[in-house]
This record gives structure tokens, C-alpha cells and sequence, in this order.
């Protein structure tokens, strides 16, 4: 079923899958979902900026529209992620590098349900955003602050994610190209 962000979703056997967005106006409509979830307390499907981060990592993107699109979302997350760290170091909480296993999926927030990225606020195992960890708590007494990439990776990924040059034999309908072999197999439904 195509809907009308353009991303694909079917359901089979109740499990259900989603496929990224394909072009530069299906990114943007469906990262204007995104935002429209967030501000309307809905869970979105798709985790667009775990999706936008990965496909700057593992995508070759052939679309300069597409590639500023998520370069504008990279560059509005890791600036998020830089200002709540500074923020922490200030208040003197410690933020602890945690990583993430091989096939972890996206946190989203135990109240709000929204994605959260990178800075993790864990009370009693539970994951929350920062709004709802400091609603709780606004000295954030009993979380623990987890990092999943340190901020220089992130950095680096930002830095290296360009447009790529098409392939002389590539198909000039195509938007981008993924390896698949090179996705972590949690990635590997896009």
C-alpha cells in the first residue's frame, strides 16, 4: 500500500514493516510526519533520525535535494545531542557512553513515546526523553544518562556523508543505492 508520504508499509502475518523514503519529497512529507507525531504525542513508525543517521552512514545518495534533507536532520540532531551534553556538564550529571548492541532497535520514550536519539534518561530500565526524565526529576535524581555514539562519531558521519557520483550504469530513476551486506541485519527490513 503506497500511502501518502510515500513510505511503504504492509502487514503480514500481524507483523508489520516499513520501507524508508524513497525521493526527496517522500523524505521531507514523511519527516514532516514526523515532526506532526511529535507534536500530536503520537508514536511514529518510522524513526526518521535513526533512519536519516543511517543512511548517511550506509547509503550512497545520488539526489542533492535528498542529501540536504537529511543533512539538515544530522545536523539538527547532533546540535540536540551536543546542547543536552553541555547542558549535563554543567549541571554536573554524568553522562555515561553506553553504545549499542548489534541489533538494537530505536528507543522511543516510555511517557511520550517519541523517538529518542543518542542521549538515553534511564530510570529503572525504562528510557526517557529529556522533557519527561526532567518533568519527573528536574535535577534528573535517580536516572542514569546514557550515550550511544560519542559525539565525534557522530561528527565524522556528518563530515563523510556527501552526494555520491551515479554510477555509469546506474539507473537513473534511483535515488540512492545500499549495500545490503554492509547493514546491520536490525537494519536490513528497510
Amino acid at each position: 500500500t503506497l500511502l501518502f508520504g510515500g513510505g511503504k508499509q504492509w502487514y503480514q502475518r500481524r507483523v508489520r514493516g516499513n520501507t524508508g523514503p524513497m525521493t526527496h519529497a517522500q523524505y521531507v512529507k514523511a519527516y514532516e510526519r514526523y515532526e506532526w507525531n511529535k507534536l500530536k504525542g503520537v508514536k511514529s513508525i518510522v524513526p526518521m533520525n535513526h533512519l536519516s543517521w543511517n543512511l548517511a552512514r550506509y547509503a550512497k545518495i545520488y539526489d542533492a535535494g535528498l542529501v540536504k534533507e537529511i543533512r539538515h536532520c544530522l545536523e539538527g540532531t547532533l546540535s540536540k545531542c551536543k546542547a543536552i551534553k553541555e547542558k549535563l556538564q554543567k549541571e554536573g550529571k554524568e553522562v555515561q557512553f553506553h553504545g549499542r548492541e548489534k541489533d538494537e532497535w530505536t528507543h522511543y520514550c516510555e511517557i511520550c513515546e517519541v523517538e529518542v536519539f543518542n542521549i538515553l534518561f534511564v530510570e529503572n530500565r525504562k528510557v526517557h526523553c529529556e522533557n519527561c526524565a526532567r518533568s519527573s526529576s528536574k535535577t534528573l535524581d535517580g536516572f542514569v544518562v546514557l550515550e550511544e555514539y560519542k559525539i565525534e562519531e557522530l561528527e565524522s558521519w556528518l563530515q563523510s556523508f556527501k552526494l555520491a557520483d551515479r554510477p555509469a550504469n546506474g539507473n537513473e530513476l534511483e535515488d540512492y543505492s545500499v549495500d545490503i551486506a554492509k547493514l546491520p541485519p536490525s537494519l536490513r527490513y528497510l
